[in-house]
């Protein structure tokens, strides 16, 4: 029991506008700001972005973790009406 065609084009544009917007949010420069004034209290010095703005490779990493946290539980958590409704 899979999906017919127009489930499946619905399920890749939820999670492909879902994807875009927490790209959109992670890399966004006041999210680096506001990772960077939590970060350098714990680490000292630079934390998450250079003087200039420009992320860290820490700070790089850092988002990219959290980019694909946020996707994996986009993934793993939500329970989609189509998916029920076949289950049934």
């Amino acid at each position: 029991m899979g999906y017919d065609g127009e489930d499946k084009f619905m399920l890749s544009v939820k999670y492909s506008l879902i994807s875009a917007l927490a790209m959109a949010t992670v890399t966004n420069n006041t999210a680096y700001m506001a990772t960077d004034a939590l970060f350098s209290a714990v680490l000292g010095g630079e934390g998450v972005t250079f003087a200039s703005g420009m992320p860290t490779p820490f700070g790089w990493s850092l988002h990219i973790a959290v980019f694909f946290l946020i996707v994996l539980v986009m993934m793993l958590l939500p329970n989609d009406p189509c998916k029920s409704k076949k289950l049934r």
